[in-house]
């Protein structure tokens, strides 16, 4: 489940499914998120894009995802890495926890898009996207 407090302004994150009325409905998408707000109804609610934030989900890291962000396949070590001369973020898969869906950047364990987006914010200065 997503945390607020885990999400910037740029995040990409899975919006569910929306049954809008008995003939339409929204399907599941990855989308950029570009408000976060706290509902004036319900101060403990946050709203992401004007949704309820149980409306999203986190994206998983996937190869697809870090080819998609120009991060380059390390075969001989199994890395993605952010430039061919390995300057940047190295991304590691993190065997040890026992789930391969866990990857390591300077030995921070990392699941999701939007924390990979937030660790390139912070240690790069810019934004990660597409």
């Amino acid at each position: 489940m997503l945390n607020h407090k885990d999400l910037m302004i740029g995040n990409y994150v899975f919006r569910k499914s929306i049954k809008i009325d008995e003939y339409i409905t929204e399907e599941r998408s990855v989308v950029i998120i570009d408000s976060i707000y706290n509902d004036a109804l319900s101060p403990d609610n946050f709203l992401i894009n004007g949704y309820p934030l149980s409306f999203f989900e986190p994206v998983p890291i996937t190869e697809r995802w870090l080819s998609e962000f120009n991060f380059y396949h390390v075969r001989e070590y199994d890395e993605w890495v952010e430039n061919m001369d390995g300057s940047g973020l190295i991304l590691s898969r993190c065997y040890e926890s026992g789930d391969s869906n866990n990857w390591c950047v300077d030995n921070i364990k990392i699941r999701y898009i939007h924390e990979l987006q937030n660790l390139f914010r912070i240690k790069r200065g810019i934004s990660l996207f597409i």
